[in-house]
């Protein structure tokens, strides 16, 4: 309830009133305002805001995108699973090629872009294995970064509260058990963090070169698409450049769910994508990847006269030009 108002005039109307205070105060006027996010789920059509009644009161608009199966796809089979976007959970499952959750929760905000404040994924014994969390955990922040959601909030950093029997989903959310030890899906995103920073000199003679300009040609094994090998190009303060690659393809399997009773998802290997990275002398550059259990490890490359060749998997695989 809001001047006599209830959901979700209620919502639109204090909105409204946010954005005006905000923009007319210069202490706050340069700070973002988030639009409000929907705790229901619209997918299909039915958002109780009309289109683009929001976009004059925010700078970013607001959703929760949790990856999980899609079923406003097309229901075809891919990669060894059945109707494979229904069926996986992969972090751009519901975002890129069949957009349901920019389709359904966009439309308020207009042409504003969007801010994720809450994605995740749940260990409890029906969800992702903290292996798969720890692979999927990166690739969330690279995908929403890549598709321009300007800010990306994980839920949780710690397992809301203790259970030992594993049912409970909204218990294991965290990057860090209840018992505040780490999963792998801390150390990925620590990985992440470190991969794509590096310190600013404090003194700069001259200003950093451009980001070279690299290519890159995949070649996918049988039953594979090459479109699946996403990627981003990040200059770093001290005037290196990295390329983050990776499979964009679901490692879990979700038709299990649907049986009775309820089994575990099932999870699915694939094998890596062949990558030659050219366009500059990467002679000197350097190959890792996120490891199973979170962390940075070097992984084999081979720079040839046509360019640097690696093998890109499901972890984030990172080249550093210096």
């Amino acid at each position: 309830m809001y001047k006599g108002r209830t959901f979700p005039d209620a919502a639109m109307e204090w909105q409204k009133d946010l954005y005006r205070a905000a923009k007319a105060d210069s202490r706050t006027a340069g700070i973002p305002v988030i639009g409000p996010s929907l705790g229901g789920t619209y997918w299909g059509g039915g958002n109780p805001f009309p289109a683009n009644s929001l976009a004059p009161y925010v700078d970013w608009g607001n959703f929760h995108p949790y990856p999980g199966g899609n079923s406003f796809s097309y229901p075809s089979d891919y990669a060894g699973i059945s109707r494979y976007y229904w069926n996986a959970d992969f972090p751009s499952v519901a975002l890129d090629r069949y957009p349901t959750n920019f389709d359904t929760y966009r439309p308020p905000f207009g042409l504003r872009p969007m801010a994720a404040t809450e994605t995740g994924y749940s260990t409890f014994r029906f969800g992702q294995s903290e292996k798969m969390q720890g692979r999927y955990v990166p690739r969330i922040f690279l995908e929403n970064f890549r598709l321009g959601i300007r800010r990306t909030f994980l839920y949780e950093l710690v397992d809301s509260f203790d259970d030992p029997t594993g049912y409970n989903r909204e218990a294991h959310f965290g990057l860090l058990r209840h018992d505040l030890t780490p999963k792998p899906a801390f150390y990925a995103l620590q990985s992440l963090i470190s991969a794509v920073s590096a310190p600013k000199p404090s003194a700069l003679t001259k200003p950093n070169p451009p980001s070279p300009q690299l290519t890159l040609q995949v070649n996918a094994p049988a039953g594979y698409d090459a479109s699946g090998l996403h990627h981003l190009q990040f200059a770093r303060a001290d005037g290196s450049t990295v390329l983050a690659l990776w499979h964009e393809i679901s490692g879990d399997d979700l038709s299990p769910l649907q049986s009775t009773p309820q089994q575990p998802i099932r999870e699915v290997y694939h094998p890596c994508l062949a990558v030659t990275v050219s366009g500059v002398d990467l002679s000197a550059a350097r190959t890792t990847a996120i490891g199973d259990d979170g962390r940075l490890v070097p992984i084999p490359s081979r720079a040839a006269t046509t360019g640097l060749k690696v093998q890109v998997g499901e972890q984030v695989t990172f080249v550093t030009v210096p």
